[in-house]
């Protein structure tokens, strides 16, 4: 089994930001790429997990297949660079692969170190993946001790004190700049989880004046009713631009939607009043360009990650518990996968709810 459960995969510990968003998987490229797998015999399982941070392709394969035939099948479908991918790729195989989905369900290989919005989207890859049927036995199994793995850290360690995400760093952000948000203009641009979670920060801690603009209007209307916001029509916000003091983005896109010609004459308009610009995506929404552009401040994924981990020495003491916990676990899955092969179980959205919500294991 050790050769047939292979891990390819990119983060942010193996590439920095500008090489991250070259891997970056659209929503689009997603089911083109289960799609792809599907007629490749050699591919016998897969679970596509596709991050702001990462790109990672779990998989179960024939004898035979080896980390180079799967990274050269991902770079084909993809339109990779097979050279620069491996360059700034990691490989895992056998019981390591149990421990790297372990250890990312759980949050401790995040970039902020303990966030919570991984757990979510390690479900959702899962789920995704059973819909285009690229589980089987073997995954199915690794997955679902992946999602028990990270309760258990939760409930047992204080690695996710605080309800470490990116909304909450963005917004802490925000709050360093300005010291009360009361006052701040802010625009959102996006509709997704992102957006959301920041948006419910924001509003948390008193921002009043929040605008969000998204490609589907009536997404950001929704938004706009649940965090007492403005809705503004995505064809319109560059034009209104001048009027924000902060503005924030986590939208999809395969390219920056605002470049520094944009910004010149929106300064202007601002009169030397600061500007500050939030970049959640990746692919990154603002070219880096925009820097240079007299008084805006623009931070990036990274910077929310340095401003997260500022107290990362004071839990490294969480982080080796959690590891504990998790080997022991590793272990018993491992032994249980080579001595009597995976027990196929039908796991449905229903039963993946129920066990979130179910109490932890004993430690």
């Amino acid at each position: 089994m050790e050769e047939h459960l292979l891990l390819l995969g990119c983060s942010h510990k193996s590439a920095p930001l500008h090489v991250r968003e070259k891997f970056s998987i659209s929503p689009q490229g997603v089911p083109a790429l289960y799609n792809e797998m599907k007629r490749c015999p050699d591919i016998l399982e897969s679970v596509v997990l596709n991050t702001c941070n990462r790109v990672e392709l779990y998989s179960v394969i024939r004898p035979g297949f080896c980390f180079e035939g799967l990274a050269k099948f991902f770079c084909a479908v993809n339109n990779v660079n097979q050279a620069l991918f491996k360059e700034h790729s990691f490989e895992q195989r056998g019981k390591n692969v149990i421990m790297h989905a372990f250890s990312v369900a759980s949050g401790i290989e995040s970039q902020m170190v303990g966030e919570t919005e991984i757990f979510g989207q390690f479900k959702e890859a899962y789920m995704t993946a059973k819909q285009h049927t690229a589980v089987g036995p073997t995954l199915n199994r690794i997955f679902q001790k992946s999602f028990q793995a990270a309760k258990l850290t939760r409930t047992h360690t204080d690695i996710s004190r605080g309800q470490i995400s990116i909304g909450n760093v963005a917004t802490a952000l925000a709050e360093r700049i300005f010291a009360k948000l009361s006052k701040v203009r802010i625009l959102i641009i996006g509709g997704g989880e992102a957006a959301e979670k920041t948006l419910q920060a924001l509003y948390s801690r008193g921002a009043q004046d929040i605008n969000i603009t998204n490609r589907t209007f009536e997404k950001a209307q929704e938004l706009a009713r649940k965090f007492h916001a403005r809705a503004i029509g995505y064809e319109d916000y560059p034009y209104l631009l001048d009027q924000f003091d902060v503005i924030i983005s986590s939208i999809s896109t395969e390219k920056p939607i605002l470049e520094p010609e944009i910004f010149y004459p929106v300064m202007k308009k601002r009169k030397d009043a600061p500007m500050f610009l939030i970049d959640l995506g990746v692919p990154r929404n603002f070219d880096a360009g925009v820097a240079d552009v007299p008084d805006v401040y623009l931070y990036n994924i990274n910077d929310l990650a340095n401003i997260a981990n500022e107290n990362l020495k004071s839990r490294q003491f969480e982080i080796e518990k959690c590891k504990a916990l998790l080997a022991e676990r590793v272990d018993h899955l491992w032994n249980t996968i080579v001595q009597k092969g995976a027990e196929q179980e039908d796991f449905s959205e229903d039963d993946i709810k129920k066990e979130d919500l179910a109490p932890a294991p004993a430690n």
